[in-house]
């Protein structure tokens, strides 16, 4: 639709939708699909007047959020495993992965270093060297105890730095945009 709510009109009729994000050219949208059908599962891309649907990720589970590239190359996502948590309790284990936006060349960026740790991408930098992104970690007895930190990475991965904040982290951080 338009900025002030006019002309609006579906660009997906066919599959449920999540974490839609724009490319920064403008050219095309990534969002994530969770339908109840698990093969359908995954990232896709579809062009800005909703033409050209396609499936970027073939592994069934559980995605997002997705976060673009300044240059429109590449795309940010996370994608979370379930795994034991002892006494019967499964957590959501997830890592920070990068791919081409044609889909080719996958990397995963962020290990996990324990069972209940996980982490989601949140910014880029405006110059598309680091990435921005949060971690969440138990931090008590209880699954409900969690504490999310941000952290930065050079974009290939490298050099992952915890920020410290004197706050209890609620949200994502960005990156504040480039002058023009």
């Amino acid at each position: 639709m338009n900025a002030n709510g006019s002309q609006k009109r579906p660009l997906l009729t066919s599959i449920e939708a999540e974490w839609p994000a724009w490319s920064p050219d403008g050219r095309k949208i990534a969002f994530v699909s969770m339908d109840n059908d698990p093969s359908l599962s995954g990232i896709y891309l579809i062009n800005a007047d909703g033409s050209g649907l396609e499936r970027l990720t073939r592994t069934a589970g559980q995605y997002g959020p997705v976060v673009w590239s300044p240059d429109s190359k590449q795309i940010l996502y996370g994608y979370a495993t379930f795994v034991s948590a002892g006494a019967g309790q499964s957590v959501s284990q997830s890592a920070v992965y990068v791919m081409n936006a044609d889909g080719s060349h996958l990397v995963q960026l962020t290990k996990n270093a324990t069972a209940v740790d996980s982490s989601e991408p949140s910014s880029w930098s405006p110059d598309g060297t680091k990435i921005l992104f949060t971690r969440s970690e138990r931090s008590g007895e209880h699954l409900r105890d969690i504490e999310r930190t941000i952290w930065i990475m050079n974009a290939d991965g490298s050099g992952q730095t915890q920020i410290n904040l004197p706050a209890q982290i609620e949200g994502d951080a960005v990156f504040q945009p480039s002058s023009p």
